[in-house]
C-alpha cells in the first residue's frame, strides 16, 4: 500500500524523473529483507491499481533480470 500512495503521490514528475523514481521502485522490490513480500503484495492487487501504476511497476520489474529473483508482475489478462 505504501508503494502504491508513493507513486500516487509522485505521479506529477513522471514527466520528468520517470527514470529515477522507476530505479527507487526497483530498488524498493530487490530489497532482501522486504522485497519479496512487497513483489507479491503488488502482483496481487496489481488489477486494482490505474493502468498508469501498472504500467510503472510493470516497467520497473520488466527491467530486471529474473536471475536477480524478482518475479514479473503479471500482464492484465484480455
Amino acid at each position: 500500500m505504501r508503494v502504491v500512495q508513493a507513486l500516487h503521490w509522485v505521479r506529477d514528475l513522471l514527466p520528468t524523473d520517470q527514470d529515477r523514481i522507476v530505479k527507487r521502485l526497483q530498488s524498493i522490490i530487490s530489497d532482501p529483507a522486504h522485497g519479496a513480500t512487497i513483489r507479491q503484495d503488488l502482483a496481487a492487487g496489481i488489477h486494482t491499481l490505474p493502468t498508469w501504476i501498472q504500467d510503472l511497476i510493470r516497467n520497473a520489474t520488466a527491467q530486471r533480470h529474473p536471475s536477480n529473483g524478482l518475479s514479473k508482475i503479471p500482464a492484465p489478462k484480455p
